[in-house]
This record gives C-alpha cells, sequence and structure tokens, in this order.
C-alpha cells in the first residue's frame, strides 16, 4: 500500500500537479484510519524531507503517527529542530503531551509545560485535562495537586471534564465528601454538568456501600434538567444485586421503563445473575431467552 502511495506522490510531480496540504493530509489520513502507523510515518517523512509546501496539519498528522508508535520523544525533537517555517500549534503539543501520557511518561508530559514555547493560547484545558486524566487514573495525588495549581497559575478554569476526572479520583480514594463539594460547585455556577458525571459519582458511591445515596441522587436527578440513562441504572442495578441490598431493584427497572429507556446487555447481565444468585436458574433462562427475542445481544459474561 505505501509503495502505492509513493508512486501517487511520484505521479503528481511528474505531471506537474499542485499536490497541496489537504492531499497529503487526506492521504496519511487515510492510511492511519487503517491502523498503517509506519506507512503514514514514511510518506509524511518523504513529504517534510522533500520540502513540499505543506503546512500545520500536515506535521499534526507526522506527530500524531508518530505518537501512536510511541515515538514521543523523536515528535518532540521534530518540532525542536525543524526549521524550514514550520510553526508548531496548540494541536501539535497538545498532541505530543497526550503521546507521553501514553507512554505513562507524565513527569516529561508536565514539564513540557515549561520546556517548549506554547503559542499564545496555550496550554489551554484540553493540556490540563489529559494530564489531570492520567494523574487521576494513576491515584497520583501529588501530581494531581500540581496540574490544579499549575491550572490556576494560568489562569485555565476547570470544565466539566475537568471535575469529573477529580470526582473519579476522590471516589476511589474514599473521599466522598470532595466528591459532593465538587459536583456542588458544578451546580452552583460552574461548568454545565453532564449524567456522565452523575453515573462516575452514582457508580463511586456504590463501590463505597453507599447505595442509599447513590440511589437518592438518582432521585433528585427528576429535579433537574438531567435525566438518567441506562447507565445511571445499570450501575445501581448491578451494585444492589451483588450486595444483596435492600434497594428495590423492581422499583429501579420501573422507573427506568417509565423514563423511556430501554434494557441492554449490560441490565440483563446483572438481573440474571442476580436470579442465579438466588437459585431461581429457569427465570434465568428465561430472561436470557427473552433478551434474544428482544435483539439484545448477551455479553460474553452472561
Amino acid at each position: 500500500m505505501m509503495g502505492e502511495i509513493e508512486d501517487l506522490v511520484c505521479l503528481i510531480d511528474q505531471k506537474g500537479l499542485s499536490s497541496d496540504s489537504y492531499t497529503f493530509t487526506a492521504f496519511a489520513g487515510g492510511i492511519l484510519k487503517r491502523r498503517k502507523l509506519a506507512s503514514a510515518s514514511k510518506l509524511l517523512l518523504h513529504v517534510v524531507s522533500r520540502g513540499y509546501n505543506v503546512d500545520v496539519a500536515v506535521y499534526n498528522v507526522y506527530i500524531h503517527s508518530l505518537c501512536l508508535q510511541s515515538n514521543s520523544r523523536k515528535a518532540l525533537s521534530l518540532i525542536e529542530n525543524y526549521d524550514r517555517g514550520f510553526i508548531p500549534d496548540i494541536i501539535s503539543y497538545n498532541t505530543i503531551l497526550s503521546g507521553f501520557c501514553m507512554e505513562s511518561n507524565i513527569d516529561i508530559a508536565l514539564k513540557l509545560l515549561d520546556k517548549v514555547d506554547w503559542p499564545a493560547d496555550g496550554p489551554d484545558i484540553v493540556s490540563f485535562n489529559t494530564l489531570l486524566s492520567v494523574a487521576c487514573k494513576q491515584g497520583n495525588s501529588l501530581m494531581v495537586q500540581q496540574v490544579l495549581d499549575r491550572m490556576e497559575y494560568e489562569g485555565v478554569k476547570p470544565n466539566v471534564a475537568s471535575l469529573t476526572c477529580l470526582i473519579q479520583y476522590f471516589g476511589t480514594v474514599g473521599q466522598i465528601s470532595v466528591c459532593f463539594w465538587l459536583l456542588k460547585s458544578m451546580i452552583l455556577g460552574g461548568p454545565a454538568s453532564s449524567i456522565f458525571t452523575f453515573n462516575v459519582l452514582i457508580g463511586k458511591l456504590c463501590k463505597n456501600w453507599l447505595l442509599g445515596v447513590a440511589y437518592q441522587i438518582l432521585k433528585d436527578l427528576r429535579n433537574t434538567k438531567l435525566f438518567p440513562n441506562t447507565s445511571s441504572y445499570n450501575i445501581l442495578t448491578h451494585a444492589a444485586l451483588r450486595a444483596d441490598n435492600n434497594l428495590p431493584v423492581e422499583e429501579l427497572l420501573m422507573d427506568m421503563y417509565c423514563r423511556g429507556l430501554k434494557s441492554d446487555a449490560v441490565t440483563c447481565r446483572s438481573l440474571i445473575n442476580g436470579l442465579c444468585k438466588v437459585g431461581k436458574v429457569s427465570a434465568a433462562l428465561e430472561l436470557h431467552d427473552q433478551m434474544l427475542e428482544d435483539g439484545i445481544m448477551p455479553c460474553v459474561t452472561t
């Protein structure tokens, strides 16, 4: 495939046709969609080394392909050493920062905030959310604080993605009161919250055995502009059945259906497991058959 594209590029040159950034970006994008990372890198290296008149979009695709191959250092070197009129933009730097995070080099990623010459509008919220997400997933409290301090220094305000990451982190370490404080700050004038944020909180409450509180939050959503989705009910249903809790599962399911939500494979898996747990195997088999009739494909673990 790479040979065919190289031949096409050569043919464009021979015909004297104007090959622009859009052409090369389209070529590289198509190759990347097929996960041919090495081929995309070869094409883009061919383009940038031959002095074609291309803009930052082509370089960004090349940088992206390098980072996908865990070559973030090479991508950074390209930015630092290339001088043919290439001016990196915020996408260039955020791509490399994300690449280092994917390689678990979060310390290097954090140093990029000071090491490189960011555009006037950066680092931006995307930069900080990338760092914050990794720090929260790693449970790195020191790094979380460093990122938040730097955001405050740069005057970048957290958005819903930032606060959702933090709710996930503090819920994991058992600091539920902080989760509620973050949620309250969103409701009282912060960034507009999403149902995904509430689902994260509900999930963390369930894992901390606070199912009653989680259920109350779900009911309180009726008084807001947010509507629970199937995942909201799946989280509570699974937790209630797993913990032999007194939460009324039937009421949960009825409420879900009254809201016009449909059960999915996850819902059915939780119910089937719950029925099997109390010895109602025949009822579980009936539910399994009903799933198939409704066009719901069972999960592997169902």
